[in-house]
């Protein structure tokens, strides 16, 4: 699933996977259960890393992206979310430290295919 950002530029209206950042203390794998429920107002049950990315973007800040499969129930979807395969969201208009992860679960699906 992306999510279409809603901040100021240079950022807004682009695509990115659902997520933020990890409190202090708190797991990656916790993270990304809290942000499932956040974000997408699901209930996660497991999860399982599917990679960690790290990127600097241009002028601004370096992250370090821990990507996480959610088994839930289905989230709500509305008008700024999308369920886009990994290997279709090349076409798509995501931050620059997204497109990595895409293509790396492009890859995995692909080879799972």
């Amino acid at each position: 699933m992306l999510l279409q950002r809603r901040t100021a530029p240079p950022f807004e209206g682009l695509w990115e996977l659902p997520g933020g950042k990890v409190l202090p203390g708190e797991p990656p794998a916790d993270a990304a259960l809290r942000e499932a429920s956040e974000e997408l107002g699901i209930r996660g049950t497991a999860v399982r890393l599917l990679v960690v990315h790290e990127h600097r973007y241009p002028g601004g800040p370096w992250v370090r992206l821990h990507v996480f499969e959610v088994e839930a129930a289905e989230p709500r979807v509305t008008a700024d979310r999308a369920w886009v395969r990994p290997a279709d969201a090349a076409t798509w208009d995501v931050l620059e430290g997204t497109r990595p992860i895409l293509a790396a679960l492009a890859r995995d699906t692909a080879q799972k295919a």
